[in-house]
């Protein structure tokens, strides 16, 4: 998907609640020029938050997990003559089975970055949101229509900023779709960047 391949929220849940431990004290590399109830938030909340409204509704996430795999920032080398990049997936705290997840990309540089529909290759930015909603049945997927993300601070150790915008159906949603597009607004985020020894690949 999009140059890169990340591993599935089922795969992350799995491995967490199987007991697999994937911590590390050794810190991916990082170019240093360049924030309830969740059963996934086994580290400390304040370490990594995000909250945004999804078509009116409000959704939070805190923790960055065991296995550091959700809400923490993940580096990757340039690729196709691309810029050096900064993935991160916002896991929301869960209501039963239910919860959202929110995956970024975008240039590891401070910034304002537009998607749009079939424009990554020129803003090197997607933003992908699945509804994990089992209570009821809705499992489907939007990728962006036009969506704006703002790099508010990007240090060695965390990334914080902003986005909103619209998203799109997507044409690999998993089930009946809830609707053709929502909206996402006063989205924000403050995240560290992972220091396990697992990664999206």
């Amino acid at each position: 998907m999009r140059h890169m391949k990340l591993i599935s929220i089922p795969f992350i849940l799995a491995s967490f609640l199987s007991g697999c431990s994937g911590n590390s004290a050794s810190k991916d590399n990082k170019d240093a020029s360049s924030g309830s109830g969740n059963e996934l938030a086994a580290t400390s909340p304040g370490d990594a938050s995000f909250s945004v409204s999804i078509d009116g509704t409000p959704v939070a996430g805190s923790g960055t997990g065991e296995l550091q795999l959700q809400n923490a920032a993940f580096i990757y080398p340039p690729k196709n003559n691309g810029p050096q990049t900064v993935l991160f997936d916002l896991l929301s705290a869960k209501k039963g089975d239910d919860f959202y997840s929110i995956r970024f990309s975008l240039p590891d540089k401070e910034g304002e970055y537009h998607a749009t529909q079939g424009t990554y290759n020129q803003s090197y930015t997607s933003v992908t949101l699945d509804f994990n909603l089992r209570s009821s049945n809705n499992f489907s997927r939007y990728d962006e229509d036009s969506i704006t993300v703002v790099a508010n601070k990007i240090t060695s150790s965390r990334i914080s900023g902003t986005f909103s915008g619209v998203l799109r159906l997507s044409a690999d949603t998993r089930s009946q779709a809830y609707k053709d597009k929502v909206t996402v607004s006063d989205g924000k985020f403050d995240i560290p960047f992972s220091t396990g020894n697992l990664r999206p690949e």
